[in-house]
C-alpha cells in the first residue's frame, strides 16, 4: 500500500510539474526560429519580425534606431514591421514584452534565398577547390542560415533554423554554389552591373555539370556581358529560336534568364 501511495505521489508530482512547465512555456514571448544570433536581414526594405506571446501581450521591437510595436492576437501570434534600414551592423535585435529577448550580432545587408536539391546541398568541403577556399574564408560578414528539412500538410509560421558566421572552421558545411555569390562585396554598396556579372559567372562555375538555375533579378546592362543561355544541351538552340520568334524586342521577363 505504501509503495502504491509513493507511486501515486510521484505521478501527481510529475503531472503538476508538466502543467507548470506548459503554463510557463505558453506565457513566454518567443521569436520565430529564423531569428537568431548572427543573422542577416535585408537592407533597404521594411523588415518583418514575428513570433508568439500570450494573447493580448504588447511587444516592442528595436533594431538599430528603428522600432515597432504590436500586440499578440487571440491565438498568441504577433508580427511587427520595422522601417527599412541601410546596410550596417552588427546590431542587437531586441524584443521587449513581459520579458526581453535579444538576438545578437545582426547585420543589415543582402539576403540571398538559395533553394534547390543536390545543387544547393552540395557542400564546399566536397568541392575540388575546398582547401583553398576554406583557408581564405575570413569574412565574418558572410553568414549561412540552414533550415532543417520538414514535411507538413499545412502552412507553418516557423521552422528549425540556425545562422553561422563564415570562418575556416564552419565554411566547409556551407553550400558551395551559394557561397560563390556571398564572396562578392554586395553587403555595403549597391552592386554594380559588373558585380552582378561576376556573381552570375561565379555561381555558374560552381553549379554541378548539367545543372541549371534561374536569375530572377539582374540589371539589363549586366545581361549584355554574357550569354544568358549558358552552355547547355542541344535543345537549347530550339528554345532560343522560339524566344526570338515570340519576343524579338526582348521585353518579356526582362532581367530574368536561365544559366
Amino acid at each position: 500500500m505504501s509503495d502504491m501511495m509513493q507511486m501515486s505521489r510521484r505521478c501527481i508530482g510529475a503531472a503538476v510539474f508538466s502543467l507548470v512547465f506548459i503554463s510557463t512555456a505558453e506565457s513566454q514571448v518567443r521569436l520565430a526560429s529564423i531569428f537568431g544570433d548572427n543573422m542577416i536581414v535585408q537592407r533597404d526594405v521594411p523588415i518583418p519580425v514575428w513570433g508568439q506571446a500570450p494573447p493580448g501581450a504588447t511587444i516592442t521591437i528595436r533594431l538599430s534606431y528603428a522600432t515597432a510595436s504590436t500586440s499578440a492576437d487571440n491565438e498568441g501570434n504577433w508580427k511587427a514591421t520595422i522601417s527599412k534600414l541601410a546596410a550596417g551592423g552588427p546590431f542587437d535585435l531586441t524584443v521587449v514584452s513581459s520579458e526581453t529577448l535579444i538576438v545578437r550580432n545582426v547585420l543589415v545587408g543582402e539576403v540571398w534565398l538559395c533553394s534547390g536539391q543536390s545543387n544547393m546541398e552540395f557542400r564546399l568541403d566536397r568541392s575540388d577547390a575546398a582547401d583553398s577556399v576554406i583557408a581564405a574564408a575570413l569574412n565574418p560578414k558572410i553568414r549561412l542560415c540552414t533550415v532543417q528539412r520538414a514535411v507538413s500538410e499545412t502552412a507553418q509560421i516557423s521552422a528549425k533554423a540556425s545562422w553561422v558566421e563564415s570562418s575556416p572552421t564552419t565554411v566547409g558545411r556551407f553550400s558551395a554554389g551559394s557561397l560563390e555569390i556571398a564572396f562578392l562585396p554586395l553587403l555595403v554598396d549597391p552592386p554594380s552591373a559588373m558585380q552582378y556579372v561576376a556573381a552570375v559567372s561565379a555561381f555558374r562555375g560552381a553549379l554541378p555539370r548539367d545543372a541549371s538555375a534561374v536569375v530572377a533579378r539582374c540589371p539589363r546592362e549586366a545581361k549584355l556581358h554574357f550569354d544568358v543561355w549558358g552552355s547547355s544541351p542541344t535543345d537549347r538552340e530550339c528554345m532560343r529560336a522560339v524566344k526570338r520568334a515570340m519576343d524579338p524586342a526582348g521585353i518579356l521577363n526582362r532581367g530574368r534568364f536561365l544559366i
